[in-house]
């Protein structure tokens, strides 16, 4: 190599086309760094493409969390409201020495629609605008006492709440439930609640038991 070089450099002719030979090297060599930075920069990129792209997951993720901690976590209050103003479905039952009523059926934001059971009757009943019916082959009749003589205060959710209120509660925890007692005009109240909703109203008086529950 050292000879050749030697021999070119002896002629004009020789010494042009080594010149030229040096030239088109080190452009060989700028085009190979240009390639090669080129494609760390690319690599770079996808990289902290890849890691923006997994925070961004990860920001998704914690927004979710915090938007069902905060579902999952209302007041009591806004609980209470879920009664007269949400959806879910109910089973109530009135107990006396001498009697058994069940009702069992839905509420949907105040219209309420389901089954009343007696020992000699089972009717299909809605509730419209605080106005019931019994509904018998498309036909509706207005119902004048649909609880048969019972306490309705402890069905009109929105009255109840706005009495018990305005009482002192005593409230113990039993795992994740949180129960709320009151004494009220002679009636034990005794309101059951999870992390989202009310489960439970029961009252009892005179040997007597208001059974209700709810389920959204």
């Amino acid at each position: 190599m050292i000879n050749w070089i030697k021999e070119m450099q002896s002629t004009e002719r020789g010494k042009i086309i080594l010149k030229f030979s040096l030239y088109l090297l080190f452009f060989f060599f700028v085009i190979i760094l240009c390639v090669v930075a080129g494609a760390m920069g690319g690599f770079d990129s996808a990289s902290k493409g890849g890691l923006e792209s997994g925070e961004s997951a990860q920001k998704e993720e914690s927004k979710r969390e915090e938007s069902t901690d905060t579902k999952d976590s209302l007041t009591y209050f806004e609980k209470q409201k879920l009664l007269y103003e949400g959806k879910y479905e109910f089973a109530y039952k009135i107990k006396t020495e001498n009697e058994e009523i069940s009702f069992l059926g839905e509420n949907d934001r105040g219209k309420e629609s389901g089954f009343r059971e007696t020992e000699g009757e089972l009717i299909y009943y809605v509730v419209e605008e605080g106005t019931a019916y019994k509904i018998n082959d498309g036909e509706k009749e207005k119902i004048e006492d649909l609880y048969l003589g019972h306490d309705k205060e402890a069905f009109d959710f929105e009255l109840l709440f706005s009495r018990l209120n305005s009482k002192t509660a005593i409230i113990e925890r039993i795992d994740d439930k949180k129960i709320y007692s009151y004494v009220r005009a002679g009636k034990n109240y005794r309101v059951t609640t999870n992390e989202s909703s009310i489960e439970r109203i029961e009252i009892s008086f005179d040997n007597t038991l208001y059974d209700l529950q709810f389920e959204f």
